[in-house]
């Protein structure tokens, strides 16, 4: 093969393969993420609505056994609000401590309402 011939070759190769490895890393890429934001988002609903669900057997409780549909450990919604919302940092902390801080917070709430009431 001549001189020419051979940098011909070249320069195909690189415009053939050239596109198809920008593709292939994309795709990789967008994979990647959407299994990770996935299993956090899985995560993070399971946990929010447990929380939630046992916010509404302690409403429920508190109405038949009071008679009252005020909650005074609830009236602030800021309290009860997600851990995420609340850390202005400019960069988050890794899922597993957001995950772990807002379980100890939920727990925490559950507590004061039930020593409340």
């Amino acid at each position: 093969m001549s001189e020419d011939g051979i940098s011909i070759s070249r320069k195909t190769w690189s415009r053939v393969t050239e596109p198809l490895n920008k593709l292939g890393y994309m795709d990789g890429a967008s994979d990647g993420q959407a299994a990770v934001f996935q299993s956090s988002f899985d995560s993070g609903y399971q946990q929010g609505f447990s929380f939630g669900f046992e916010l509404g057997l302690f409403r429920s409780k508190s109405v038949q056994t009071n008679g009252s549909t005020v909650d005074t450990a609830l009236s602030d919604q800021r309290r009860i609000n997600c851990q995420f919302c609340l850390n202005n940092s400019s960069a988050p902390e890794t899922i597993t401590n957001l995950f772990n801080t807002q379980q100890e917070k939920n727990t925490a709430l559950l507590k004061n309402i039930e020593v409340q009431n």
